[in-house]
């Protein structure tokens, strides 16, 4: 028994699938900084944790990724849905 997906099993549930687009630029990006970001402060409370004070700036400065990252994710999943909307009302 086969667990794949296919493309013809179900119309109108599957089938959408395997029109979606991939992951646009903006989305890939909002990845990155957001996982640099997660990493940053998974650093800093690990650092924090192992009773240094002074922590650097650049670090607390990477912590700011992470809601970057989650903005930019929001605003590329929200450009992305209208133009997939878009462009499956045209057709």
């Amino acid at each position: 028994m086969s667990t794949s997906r296919t493309t013809d099993a179900t119309p109108g549930t599957l089938s959408r699938w395997a029109n979606r687009p991939g992951a646009g630029p903006l989305m890939k990006v909002a990845m990155v900084l957001f996982t640099i970001g997660v990493i940053a402060i998974v650093v800093d409370l690990a650092m924090f944790a192992s009773g240094a004070r002074d922590l650097p700036l650049w670090l607390n400065l990477l912590c700011l990724l992470a809601p970057v990252g989650l903005g930019l994710g929001l605003l590329g999943t929200y450009f992305q849905a209208r133009s997939w909307r878009k462009n499956s009302a045209a057709s």
